[in-house]
């Protein structure tokens, strides 16, 4: 019963493009108005196999897409829209994407795989900035 909660929340959490969110909060959202011992078992499994994070505050992190997936899209998002050189604030005020709701240090851990993945690269000059690099394009 547990697992079938934790990937409804997920579900939801999919649905609702909804990535961080307070477990008091979540309580009172239907259909997670159910006993906290529940829904924090539930949180407690999504924790355990590695599809969310607890924060402070009683804030969980839910990872409806792995950080990988996150990484890709943010990727294809900056090529979509010509952001050659872009800052992290750049995404979080992207509003139109789903991203743009991640904690800064999420999404900085996104930067950092695409980073190493040398699809990105920070600007040696200008702190903050990165400079989006197409593979075969100079």
């Amino acid at each position: 019963m547990i697992e079938k909660w934790a990937n409804l929340l997920l579900e939801w959490a999919s649905a609702k493009c909804v990535i961080a969110i307070n477990i008091a909060e979540l309580l009172r959202t239907p259909p997670f108005d159910i006993q906290r011992e529940l829904l924090e078992a539930a949180i407690n499994y999504l924790v355990k196999v590695g599809q969310a994070k607890k924060r402070g505050r009683g804030f969980i992190i839910l990872y409806w897409r792995s950080p990988e997936e996150w990484a890709m899209k943010i990727y294809r998002w900056l090529k979509e829209n010509f952001k050659e050189v872009f800052s992290i604030d750049d995404l979080i005020e992207a509003y139109d994407a789903d991203f743009s709701s991640m904690p800064r240090d999420e999404l900085e851990y996104c930067l950092k795989l695409l980073e190493r993945a040398g699809l990105i690269a920070k600007l040696k000059r200008v702190k903050g900035f990165y400079k989006l690099i197409i593979p075969g394009v100079e």
